[in-house]
This record gives structure tokens, C-alpha cells and sequence, in this order.
């Protein structure tokens, strides 16, 4: 079987089923909403995730088709809402890890720090930063070909001109974004995890049980980001089957929360299969 017609077939049949799933899924984070104001911030990144997991299933049937479906003089639009996605994703992580260690040293607080509002307020911030750097940083004359889209031949997000891209300003700009989310992340995460475990031998409520659960779903929810930013940092990918792989990674950063929700989350689990009402 020719290569393009596997990578095909993986990259279609595997992102699709994890929309479905995922979709699913949202459901019933958003029916979980009422319990508490975290569930806001992850159904927003969960919006996130499945756009970015429509990108690979659009390009998993490039490969099939053997060209783009967008001509080339408008490829830029590929990166304009990966970008789009991408960043806002980016952005939730640092805010659900702001947002779990509040429910962690502060809860008392929490429900004040974060309301239902304050949530929207913050998923929509995350959504208008990540999509200000979007287009912002599109008018300070870096070169088209330097920005991601859709290569079939590579498999994967690729730029049109490596060159291009080494020598814009774009590499350094994800580099901070990616550093300032990960110091957040970690020292966040860090102390919220210590604190978790302080509190393990002691009597705990419902509702600091479940915290402690949604906190720890979050923290795993990060781990393939922080090893993607790593890989992209320190690795060449510079072969159609280390894009596959670096792909399949992405795919798999983008759809942990809609398997690990389910198993953990027990709020979230018991909306899985229930009828609207």
C-alpha cells in the first residue's frame, strides 16, 4: 500500500474518531458547567481541541485527494487558523493552572476568584490574546511561505520555506510563549500537587476530593504540550515520518482531556450518555 494512502487512512480515521468522541464528550463537560466555574475554561480549550483536530482529519483527506482543497494563493488561511486554535489552547493551559492552584490554596476564595463570569471573562481573554499574536504578528512583514500549513508530501504542518521561518522573528515569539506557559504551568501545578499530597492522610470533603481530582486531570492534560515544546525545541523534524510522528503527537496533545475527563472526572462522567433535558 502506497505511503501517502496509510498516512492517509491514519490521519483521517483517527482524528475523526476522536472528534466524535470528543463531542461527546463537550457535552457533557458543558452539562457540568452548574458544578463548577472550571468546567467554563475547559469546555473553551475543549473548543480548541477539536478545531485542531478538524485540521488534521482536513488534511488526512488531502492526502487521499493528493492535493490541497484550498489553492495555494490562499494557503495562508491553514496557518491563520492554526494559529487561531493553537494559541488560544496555549493560553487555557497557563489559565486552568492559575485557576486550579486557586481552588487549591485559596478555597475559600475560589467561588470569588473564580465565578462563573470571571471564567467566561477569562476563556474569552485567552481566545482574543491567542488571536491577537494571530494576526498581529502578521504585520511586521514576515514572508508567507515562513508560516505552517497544510504539506501532504510532509505529512504534517509544515512552512513552504524553512528559511523563511528560521529567519523570522516567529520561532522566538512561539519559544517565550511556550517558556512563560510552562513556568506558570509548572510552578502552578507544583504547588497545588504538594498541597494535594499534604492533605491525602487528612479528612477530606466531597467537594476538595473533587478538586483535588479535576486538578490532577488538568496537570496529566499538560504533560504532551510541555513534551511537544520540548521535541519542537530540541529535535530536527526533518523526514515526512518524524512530521507523521510529531502529528500523531499533536493529535495526541489535542485530545487527552477528552479521555482523561471521562475517566476521572466523575461530574463530567455521569452527563456521558444522559438525555438533554
Amino acid at each position: 500500500m502506497d505511503d501517502d494512502v496509510i498516512a492517509g487512512l491514519l490521519l483521517t480515521i483517527i482524528p475523526f474518531m476522536l472528534i466524535v468522541w470528543y463531542c461527546i464528550v463537550i457535552r457533557a463537560i458543558w452539562k457540568s458547567i452548574s458544578k463548577s466555574g472550571s468546567f467554563i475554561l475547559i469546555f473553551s480549550q475543549s473548543l480548541a481541541d477539536i478545531l485542531i483536530l478538524l485540521q488534521f482529519f482536513m488534511l488526512g483527506l488531502e492526502l487521499f485527494a493528493g492535493h490541497p482543497f484550498i489553492p495555494m494563493e490562499y494557503e495562508e488561511w491553514y496557518s491563520i487558523f492554526l494559529i487561531g486554535c493553537w494559541m488560544p489552547m496555549t493560553a487555557h493551559y497557563a489559565v486552568i493552572a492559575a485557576n486550579r492552584f486557586s481552588a487549591m490554596t485559596l478555597p475559600k476564595m475560589y467561588d470569588v476568584l473564580w465565578s462563573s463570569k470571571k471564567c467566561i471573562v477569562a476563556s474569552l481573554i485567552c481566545w482574543f490574546l491567542g488571536n491577537a499574536y494571530n494576526f498581529g504578528i502578521r504585520l511586521v512583514g514576515i514572508p508567507k511561505s515562513a508560516y505552517a500549513v497544510h504539506m501532504e508530501s510532509s505529512y504534517g504542518f509544515r512552512p513552504r520555506n524553512v528559511t523563511s521561518l528560521v529567519t523570522s522573528v516567529l520561532p522566538t515569539t512561539y519559544l517565550a510563549i511556550y517558556i512563560t506557559t510552562a513556568i506558570i504551568v509548572v510552578a502552578c501545578y507544583g504547588a497545588a500537587v504538594i498541597l494535594i499530597r499534604s492533605k491525602m492522610k487528612s479528612h477530606r470533603s466531597q467537594a476538595e476530593r473533587v478538586e483535588s481530582r479535576l486538578t490532577v486531570i488538568c496537570l496529566l492534560n499538560t504533560v504532551p504540550f510541555l513534551a511537544l515544546v520540548i521535541v519542537s525545541a530540541s529535535q530536527k523534524i526533518d523526514t515526512k515520518w518524524k512530521q507523521l510522528a510529531y502529528s500523531f503527537g499533536m493529535i495526541f496533545n489535542c485530545s487527552i482531556q477528552a479521555i482523561l475527563i471521562p475517566l476521572y472526572g466523575s461530574v463530567v462522567r455521569q452527563h456521558l450518555f444522559t438525555r438533554s433535558k
